[in-house]
């Protein structure tokens, strides 16, 4: 009676049918006893940024010692900080909400990774900061699920092949050139520098040819690295505004919001969030074998590893003003940033809780869930949440990029 009387208690799968039956019984025969109100969490959903790394380009910008891993890998500090994030989520599902097994039990979690080195590592990390608590010499093996980048449209944005995008951009910026045409993935950022007029907002990152130094810079910056002397504190900030511009841009949030490129960007990783957790909340109930069940009945922790673009497009994709209170005050999306969505059964119904946690070292995740399209509370009704992106979901973003 002490458990069930608690305002709010995790359980696994397996005991939610105890308690709805004890609290029915209960209820019936002791109106005393009736619970007020009572909270069992079933599944949670998440998507972090991976950690701290070099830049992508820019070679002689680069501290050798730094970023020893190479251009664009993971730096030590990124591999602990990644690995503290898996802490934090041992601290606050293990520890202290007892939902997941202290000692791993991988039929609990399904961690997949877009197939990029730094985002693998970041998943295996954050595996290894929950579940190697126990001083093993050897580090406890982590499974984690990829798939090659020319065929994963979930997490691997395809621009180079996505026809549909480039007629997208030509309709919002008529000299966009044909997409087959860019050489190379700077080019395309290049060509979205020049059409968000990112370069007004700067007086020195103001052509395609410097715009080429910014993130390379902002990485060694981020990493604590000593910087040249003509970088100064205004030319970072402009930096940084020039880079969110054109990101904003490039995948169509917050002035630039383009629910086509959104779907291109985004519209596979929230179909399958949005099923796998009505799939999850039906499949909770069941008491006998169900085949369609098999899979996602015993998944408690899922997992997607990623990168910035993702997170920004998919927290977009909630509503603006999700994206904007979880960002806020730095507009994007840090290293080991990181987003949670919890399915929960409230009183015998599903319920959505949506929070983000900016970085590796804030204490406590913010909830977000009142700024989520359509919701308004800290929990949301599944029926709203599933609804909140229908615009954008798809099912078959391959199709949608072929199609004229």
């Amino acid at each position: 009676l002490f458990l069930l009387s608690l305002p709010s208690l995790v359980f696994s799968d397996e005991h939610l049918l105890f308690v709805q039956a004890v609290s029915s019984f209960l209820s019936l025969y002791s109106p005393s006893f009736i619970v007020s109100s009572w909270q069992i969490i079933i599944m949670i959903s998440q998507l972090w940024r991976h950690g701290e790394r070099a830049g992508n380009r820019g070679d002689s910008l680069h501290d050798k010692t730094l970023f020893k891993y190479g251009i664009g890998e993971l730096t030590e500090a990124g591999i602990n900080n990644t690995y503290n994030v898996g802490r934090w989520l041992r601290n606050r599902y293990v520890d202290r909400e007892k939902f997941l097994s202290p000692v791993m039990n991988p039929k609990e979690l399904y961690i997949q990774s877009v197939d990029v080195s730094r985002c693998l590592m970041s998943a295996e990390s954050v595996g290894q900061g929950m579940f190697n608590a126990d001083g093993r010499y050897a580090p406890l093996p982590v499974a984690v699920h990829s798939r090659p980048r020319e065929n994963d449209w979930m997490l691997a944005f395809k621009w180079s092949n996505c026809d549909g995008l480039g007629r997208e951009f030509s309709r919002i910026c008529p000299d966009y050139p044909l997409i087959s045409t860019l050489s190379s993935y700077h080019d395309y950022e290049s060509e979205s520098f020049r059409c968000s007029n990112a370069s007004h907002n700067s007086t020195f990152f103001n052509t395609a040819e410097k715009y080429q130094l910014v993130e390379p810079l902002i990485a060694l910056d981020l990493a604590g690295a000593k910087l040249p002397d003509w970088y100064t504190p205004e030319l970072r900030l402009e930096a940084r505004e020039v880079s969110d511009k054109a990101l904003r841009f490039q995948l169509g949030l917050g002035e630039f919001h383009n629910k086509r490129i959104l779907r291109f960007s985004t519209g596979l990783l929230v179909d399958t969030l949005q099923k796998e957790l009505v799939h999850k909340w039906k499949c909770s109930s069941q008491t006998s074998f169900d085949l369609h069940c098999a899979a996602i009945q015993p998944i408690m922790f899922r997992a997607f590893s990623t990168q910035d673009f993702v997170l920004n497009s998919l927290l977009e994709t909630l509503g603006e003003e999700a994206r904007i209170e979880a960002l806020s005050p730095l507009g994007a999306p840090q290293y080991n940033s990181l987003l949670l969505i919890e399915l929960w059964n409230v009183d015998g119904t599903p319920q959505v809780k949506v929070l983000y946690r900016p970085d590796a070292y804030k204490e406590e995740a913010t909830v977000i869930t009142p700024f989520v399209r359509g919701c308004s509370k800290e929990y949301c009704s599944l029926d709203l949440f599933d609804s909140c992106c229908r615009e954008i979901r798809t099912s078959n973003p391959k199709d949608e990029c072929d199609n004229r």
